[in-house]
């Protein structure tokens, strides 16, 4: 056994030193220019793309904030060998020795070709998606690219993008909310590319794809009921052993997976576990755990402690029913107003109004004492948790659905703070040809970071497709996670064309 598992491992480099030798050049940085950007008020310049005459300034500055996001995900954090996306791109280094994947990363990488594919701006979206897909699958038996996967369908979150194999930080873990991130970017992009399938075969491949994975892990398997209800966040070996310590509570980013277990659900005419558990503690928003917060009242991980807000937009773009109940969209604009509060109360109101938006990502550590930056390394930001006062433009952008005047009017606050930042050189990162909004510092919001992770740029990309006419609220709608009669005609027809020599949605124990 010992010599089997080095020989593996030996074999498993050889693997990754070949695809780098070979990997396309887009899944490299190239000049990254963070620190060395002009003196004085910068000049916003619009990308020609997709009907930007008709638009409005602020509508111009939401779609080319979106193309280079879009891009970004596309050029940088994308493995064109195998189709997986790197958990983040170091801006200070060449990627070629990057070795980590993330499953969430490569979740919304697929939404991201979604989106581009109807702004008419990743070429080939569909195909990229197939392969994706495919290799995730484990489709053919003779790819170098294998991934493990539990007896249920469960994913470990940190993969190698070019074999496939599980990184040491993954261990014998496979992770529920990692995978159910997955599983909603498969569903949107089956949904997607199914209602084009019929003129487009590689779009029809990528849906079919995409549903046999959703199809293929047991959601409700998650769920934990009893005295002590919430999520199991993971399982432990192929045979998925449970650990009483990993399960999370009924309101964090874990309340997509029963949402996803729902839709699943519902889609076959079934009530099953996830069903049962969403309706017991999660479809009654008003009984959700709430903290307050200096006179606003937000939800909360419980009584005793905050959650960073990418939890609560999570829950929005990925769980339909919380985007379309009324007191959850409140509940979110509450929030908005409680992040902003935030800051004035931390900077005495001596902050400018446009530095807020409490996250999770790369953030600048400082000195406690002499204020000297110390490092850049990973942090995540909530109420009372802030210490390096980093603000996020990803968390600003991700509540564009629930401001009073939306991006659509061309008359959005939020927007126009967005639009400050990048006139001021506030958080703004050229990379490699492209230029967007990142996190930064309320100490000096002129100084970078260094990394940039895939999964929490998602809401900056999110909030502005809500909010740029080419895509919009109907595409949230149309194609994302929710509850819907079986039936479905599109999944119906992707779940039909599935043959029994199509790639099987049983979940392998590892690899072969």
């Amino acid at each position: 056994m010992f010599y089997q598992q080095v020989n593996q491992r030996i074999l498993s480099t050889v693997l990754t030193i070949l695809f780098l030798l070979v990997a396309p050049s887009g899944v490299h940085a190239t000049d990254f220019q963070g620190a060395q950007l002009p003196e004085g008020k910068a000049t916003i310049a619009i990308t020609p793309n997709k009907q930007t005459s008709a638009l409005n300034d602020q509508q111009k500055f939401v779609r080319q904030q979106l193309v280079d996001t879009v891009l970004f995900y596309d050029r940088h954090l994308r493995v064109d060998a195998t189709g997986q996306y790197l958990d983040r791109v170091d801006l200070d280094n060449v990627r070629q020795d990057s070795l980590v994947s993330s499953i969430a990363s490569t979740a919304i990488g697929l939404i991201s070709l979604t989106i581009g594919d109807q702004l008419g701006v990743v070429d080939d979206a569909a195909e990229k998606a197939r392969i994706t897909l495919a290799n995730l699958l484990n489709t053919d038996e003779d790819a170098l690219f294998k991934t493990p996967r539990s007896k249920s369908g469960w994913f470990k979150h940190f993969i190698n993008p070019y074999t496939g194999d599980s990184q040491d930080a993954s261990g014998e873990k496979f992770s529920t909310i990692d995978t159910t991130l997955l599983g909603i970017g498969a569903s949107m992009t089956a949904r997607y590319f199914g209602s084009k399938s019929d003129a487009d075969p590689q779009a029809r491949a990528a849906a079919r794809l995409a549903q046999s994975l959703v199809d293929g892990v047991d959601w409700g398997q998650a769920m934990r009921f009893g005295d002590r209800p919430g999520m199991h966040q993971v399982f432990w070996g192929a045979e998925e052993k449970i650990e009483n310590g990993y399960w999370s509570l009924p309101f964090d980013e874990y309340v997509v997976i029963p949402c996803l277990g729902r839709s699943v659900e519902s889609s076959r005419g079934v009530a099953g576990p996830a069903s049962v558990f969403w309706d017991k503690y999660i479809a009654d928003t008003t009984n959700l755990p709430q903290k307050d917060y200096d006179g606003h009242t937000v939800l909360a991980v419980d009584s005793r402690e905050f959650t960073s807000h990418f939890n609560h937009q999570f829950a929005f773009f990925f769980c339909g029913e919380l985007a379309n109940d009324p007191i959850y969209r409140a509940e979110l604009a509450e929030l908005m107003r409680a992040d902003q509060k935030w800051f004035e109360n931390v900077g005495a109101g001596a902050l400018p109004k446009r530095w807020w938006g409490l996250g999770a990502g790369s953030e600048l550590k400082f000195d406690p004492n002499s204020g000297a930056v110390l490092y850049s390394a990973y942090g995540v930001a909530q109420i009372d948790r802030n210490p390096h006062l980093t603000f996020s433009p990803a968390i600003m952008a991700g509540f564009l659905p629930v401001e009073n005047n939306g991006a659509a009017s061309g008359n959005s606050e939020i927007v126009n703070d967005l639009m400050a930042l990048y006139a001021s050189d506030e958080c703004r990162y050229r990379f490699a040809g492209l230029d967007i909004l990142w996190r930064c510092s309320a100490r000096d919001p002129k100084l970078r970071v260094r990394e940039v992770e895939g999964v929490d740029l998602s809401t900056y990309m999110l909030g502005l497709a809500w909010s740029d006419p080419a895509v919009g609220p109907q595409f949230f709608a149309d194609y994302g996670v929710k509850s819907r009669p079986a039936g479905e005609p599109v999944i119906e027809d992707i779940r039909a064309s599935l043959m029994p020599s199509a790639p099987s949605a049983a979940a392998p124990s590892g690899k072969k």
